[in-house]
């Protein structure tokens, strides 16, 4: 697998190229190009720029768009091209989100041969999230923060004003692959965000995190907001790479930010990893 910094829509996330289509992980969604075949030189009756060689390229796109899909990690056991299999209700309406993928005009190429290129682009997150998240994932009901009162103990540091406000993994170092779903673990292997943490509507929303190649990009990313918790990670688990071990330092201080929950509870984090 390749991965990136930047799509044709000029993300600064990480991008997955997947040869059929890429996976933007940081904007949430999967795009894949498609091409009609040239217009043979004897073929006089059919003009250029012809609604029939846009229809050939779009549904080509889909058909990328759809093994481009069919690839997503779910997590660190299952693709989607997993569950579709199993399930032919879940194919069939993937298929049909696949099939209403929006066109990015602005990238549609008329090719001197006649042929026309075309690029489609799905949103992840919403209904697709929705279908293809697992069941483990719930929702989960408001969190109320705890303000510090005069008989509490304690720095006032840890007000609820001066909390933190996301997560911002730096991942730059070790081999990762995104998913939709993962886990961060401690050196004990204990989690300390994972499907427990985060609240359904949240996820489908907005992605159980955003993933990027640029730390400054990664910082910049509203989700963790203006105070973010960094920590590194060590390693990823093996074969899947998909979660992520921290030092028990960094897990004890991610425990202890008393108001934790709440940010966790919204997927309020970034993973930054290296390109490859």
């Amino acid at each position: 697998m390749v991965y990136t910094a930047g799509t044709s829509a000029e993300s600064t996330g990480l991008v997955e190229k997947k040869g059929t289509g890429k996976i933007d992980w940081a904007r949430g969604v999967v795009e894949a190009i498609g091409t009609s075949a040239p217009i043979k030189k004897e073929a006089d009756k059919t003009p250029p720029n012809s609604p029939k060689a846009l229809s050939e390229a779009k549904n080509d796109a889909r058909i990328n768009l759809l093994e481009t899909v069919k690839r997503i990690k779910i997590n660190s056991k299952r693709s989607v091209g997993d569950i579709a299999a199993k399930n032919k209700t879940i194919m069939a309406q993937i298929k049909d989100m696949v099939y209403d993928a929006a066109e990015v005009e602005e990238f549609r190429k008329y090719m001197s041969d006649g042929s026309v290129e075309v690029l489609l682009q799905m949103d992840l997150r919403g209904g697709f999230t929705q279908l293809v998240l697992p069941e483990e994932i719930r929702q989960i009901e408001s969190i109320k923060q705890i303000k510090r009162g005069a008989n509490s103990t304690g720095n006032s540091t840890n007000s609820v004003s001066e909390a933190y406000t996301g997560l911002l993994v730096d991942a730059r170092s070790i081999e990762l692959q995104p998913a939709l779903v993962f886990k961060i673990l401690d050196e004990n292997l204990q989690e300390v965000f994972g499907p427990a943490f985060v609240s359904r509507e949240f996820v489908v929303q907005h992605g159980m995190a955003a993933y990027y190649t640029d730390i400054e990009s990664a910082k910049s990313d509203p989700r963790i907001r203006n105070r973010p918790l960094t920590v590194k990670a060590l390693r990823t688990d093996y074969p899947s790479r998909c979660n992520i071990v921290i030092s028990n330092a960094d897990a004890s201080k991610l425990k202890s930010a008393s108001h934790h929950l709440l940010f966790l509870k919204e997927s309020r984090v970034v993973i930054v990893s290296s390109s490859k």
